[in-house]
């Protein structure tokens, strides 16, 4: 995610095709494509030890998973950064976003599901469309949360907490309460001996398994503590 002095400095991107792949520099974001949304990836120059899904993604077409997942993480730094808030790249990137999620009309991919839900969930407060984009997706929400990853590794599913980590926010309103508690209970009881945490998806790397599950460790923490647990 770029600092909001990188935003500052982002150029205007020049004229382009629209199939032309956006591309990425230090100290400035990827290139939107004229609808405003971002790649799924940027292309792969060496493939070693990472993942297919990455690799063989097509850099020239917009993807809703990964542009809701940056543009939801915006939002939660333009709460406290007015030059973030008011940048017109955000703009762009959350119409974008808010057009492609109301186009759903099949329970879409489990991580395209959960990002557009951390989306709608940031945007709430501020966004009146936002609330209908979350009524209109709450067809596809069990109500026990879980969500199979489907192509994924055997048993991997996008877990309740995954959408819906926070107390008191509208997608709590989708879920069963009991279903929240088994899920908090879910979480507790996935703590390693070293009091660490796993994932339940492929790793293609050392590096990678180590680095995810620093991640997951982290994040179940947070999760349990917001929850008071």
């Amino acid at each position: 995610m770029a600092s909001s002095t990188q935003l500052k400095r982002w150029p205007k991107p020049p004229p382009r095709s629209p199939r032309t792949p956006p591309r990425s520099s230090t100290g400035s974001p990827p290139r939107r494509f004229p609808d405003g949304g971002l790649p799924f990836a940027l292309p792969v120059g060496d493939p070693t030890a990472c993942a297919p899904f990455w690799a063989q993604a097509d850099p020239r077409e917009s993807s809703l998973q990964i542009t809701a997942a940056v543009t939801t993480q915006a939002h939660r730094v333009a709460r406290h950064d007015k030059s973030v808030r008011d940048h017109p790249w955000l703009a762009t990137a959350t119409r974008y976003c808010f057009d492609e999620i109301r186009k759903i009309d099949e329970a879409p991919f489990a991580y395209v599901l959960s990002f557009a839900l951390h989306l709608l969930d940031v945007t709430y407060d501020t966004h009146p469309e936002a609330r209908q984009l979350l009524d209109h997706l709450a067809q596809f929400v069990p109500r026990k949360g879980a969500v199979p990853v489907v192509g994924g590794a055997e048993g991997e599913t996008l877990h309740l907490l995954d959408h819906a980590p926070e107390p008191g926010r509208p997608i709590r309103d989708l879920l069963d309460p009991r279903a929240v508690e088994a899920d908090l209970d879910r979480l507790e009881r996935g703590q390693l001996q070293d009091g660490g945490w796993a994932v339940d998806f492929t790793n293609y790397s050392a590096a990678a398994s180590l680095e995810r599950r620093g991640y997951a460790t982290v994040g179940a923490v947070a999760v349990l503590r917001r929850n008071n647990r």
